[in-house]
């Protein structure tokens, strides 16, 4: 058996930058991310693949994995593991199966034909208990996935996500991301709702490579919905040089994130990710000079096979014929494209009577739920899990490696020097509160009664 938590030997945190004063903190626990660049991706000095190269790879690997991070880290959120080499992922297990519970995720493998080589893995300490594990599958452009855990420990519970969003390969990158972050939210939040009231008020975690700059559309769009970077939390105005990442273009971006929601702060409801992708299509109506919701739906009209015989609605064809007239069709690689099976979600969000038609009484409710999704929040939606903070987290610090990248500054990687393309993010965490013992057993019993409450009845492609 695994020694206590308190007894790991030298402690993560020693190294972590921490606020002058930090408050009486308890039940601490550590959480790193990592991205570990896929050798699938990655560029030898020659050019090549470092997949191709087995010694290059394996030696890079056994350097990850022989970081002190390891020995104390409660949760590692990794990215880019090489799910395409059972030799990799079986070093993988091999060295790290008897301290960690570790749940893997292959990207892309729900799309034929997109099968990707790399995925997420998640592994967590052996003195938590993994009381649901979740994947989360996008089934966009990018092929991303999340991942979901549901931890325990001694009366503490948490949820933490997992996940790598799509690069920035241009503007149309940008809202694909905040659609890709959208599905994480819905997924969290449609998780907390299937378990039962006693049990929803628990601390959420972020973490991974989310290929976006603090106070970018990403960033703000998870403060929209309260959740709050630990880094920046623990530093304030010097992690404003942060690196965490040397990109392909040699670009120096700070990209990788621990971010915390507490059950007892304030927050919007996340939207259904259809309105979500139906207001990215009433702003591009709108400023294509349509005004209403009736001037958008005689678009339809300029499209063959209209009505098909159907007076006053269209069929899901020319639907999707408008989608391409407006730029969201997958084959244009500089638009916000949507796949076939969004394309089906939207579809399906419109079609309320299921008759396989879209109506422009479906077409207007739609466009309108849009718009108000389009509207600034209103402060009386906000909600809570939890009227006092005696699930929330605290940020006791945090720290990046190598160090040079508190200071904007990438040292290098490669052989001898730092072993991938992005930073370790470390941030310990501590509950403001010490264990209410009756609280704690009151989720515990209502969990222990309560069906499994995962898959629940998930909106389309969330």
């Amino acid at each position: 058996s695994l020694a206590s938590h308190s007894s790991r030997g030298p402690a993560l945190t020693c190294a972590l930058s921490r606020s002058p004063s930090p408050p009486p903190l308890h039940d601490r626990f550590t959480v790193c991310t990592l991205n570990v660049h896929c050798p699938a991706y990655r560029r030898t000095e020659g050019g090549g693949l470092e997949a191709d190269d087995r010694e290059a790879w394996l030696a890079r690997n056994e350097q990850i994995l022989s970081l002190p991070f390891w020995a104390s880290a409660d949760v590692v959120a990794v990215q880019e593991l090489w799910h395409g080499s059972p030799e990799l992922t079986q070093l993988y297990t091999d060295r790290l199966e008897d301290k960690f519970r570790l749940h893997g995720l292959r990207r892309g493998h729900r799309r034929e034909g997109r099968r990707r080589p790399d995925g997420l893995l998640l592994a967590v300490r052996r003195d938590w208990d993994v009381l649901d594990a979740v994947d989360v599958h996008f089934d966009d452009v990018g092929d991303r996935c999340a991942q979901l855990v549901h931890l325990h420990r001694a009366g503490r519970r948490l949820l933490v996500a997992n996940t790598h969003l799509l690069f920035p390969h241009n503007e149309a990158s940008s809202a694909i991301r905040v659609r890709e972050v959208h599905k994480v939210l819905a997924a969290i939040e449609q998780y907390k709702e299937a378990l039962p009231r006693a049990a929803r008020a628990l601390p959420v975690l972020i973490c991974g490579d989310l290929n976006g700059a603090p106070g970018g559309d990403v960033s703000g769009y998870l403060q929209r919905y309260g959740f709050r970077s630990s880094f920046h939390e623990a530093h304030g105005t010097r992690a404003e040089a942060l690196v965490t990442h040397r990109a392909h273009t040699e670009a120096l971006l700070a990209c990788d994130y621990i971010l915390h929601l507490n059950p007892s702060g304030r927050r919007a409801l996340p939207y259904k990710w259809v309105d979500m992708v139906f207001a990215e299509l009433a702003i591009e109506l709108l400023e294509r000079g349509y005004r209403t919701a009736g001037e958008a739906f005689d678009l339809f009209n300029a499209f063959e096979g209209f009505d098909d015989g159907f007076l006053g609605s269209a069929s899901a064809a020319s639907f999707r014929r408008m989608l391409r007239a407006l730029g969201f069709d997958e084959a244009n690689p500089t638009a916000p494209a949507l796949t076939a099976a969004e394309v089906d979600a939207l579809i399906e969000g419109m079609d309320t009577n299921a008759d396989g038609r879209i109506d422009a009484i479906e077409w207007a409710m739609r466009f309108r739920a849009a718009l108000d999704c389009m509207a600034s929040e209103d402060e009386d939606q906000l909600v809570r899990d939890c009227e006092d903070d005696r699930a929330d987290l605290a940020v006791v610090g945090s720290a990046v490696e190598p160090p040079e990248c508190m200071d904007g500054v990438w040292p290098g990687d490669g052989p001898g020097l730092w072993p991938s393309d992005h930073g370790l993010l470390t941030s310990e965490f501590g509950f403001v509160r010490p264990l209410r013992e009756e609280s704690a057993e009151a989720a515990a019993d209502a969990l222990r009664r309560a069906p499994k409450p995962w898959p629940p009845a998930a909106e389309p492609a969330a």
